[in-house]
């Protein structure tokens, strides 16, 4: 009677490691799959990040320019991306249009990316109003 309770016994702890192993390899395959998941969310972060970076850099160049020489041409002339925001952002492209008002200027930037599917990112936006600089004396 005794041997037989043993042999069960032994099935059942059998059994119980076997589930245990398959429990364990698909915990395995689901972290390894979140880590990778958590690898690509980490660099498209990087990415807006060097986007929002650069925009901030060219709103800065351009809202330093006189009033008066501020145009969407000069504008492009003035400033490009970096070649380190080259290199980080793939197929980088920077848009920039000044609109002329009466008292003030309107500049937009946008920035745009390719993604590692070979789409379009979101691009990266940024606004600014300039006006003429007053003398106070």
């Amino acid at each position: 009677m005794i041997r037989s309770l043993r042999k069960k016994r032994r099935a059942y702890l059998l059994a119980e490691t076997a589930v245990a192993g398959l429990l364990l390899g698909a915990a395995m395959v689901m972290t390894v799959k979140m880590l990778g998941w958590m690898a690509v969310e980490r660099r498209s972060s990087e990415r807006r990040g060097w986007a929002v970076q650069e925009a901030a850099n060219a709103m800065e160049h351009l809202t330093a320019l006189p009033f008066d020489a501020l145009s969407s041409a000069t504008a492009r002339n003035a400033v490009r991306l970096s070649d380190s925001a080259g290199k980080v952002l793939p197929d980088a492209s920077l848009a920039i249009e000044v609109s002329d008002d009466l008292a003030m200027k309107k500049v937009d930037i946008a920035i745009r990316w390719k993604g590692p599917s070979g789409r379009s990112e979101s691009p990266v936006r940024l606004t600014a109003w300039v006006a003429r600089k007053k003398v106070i004396r």
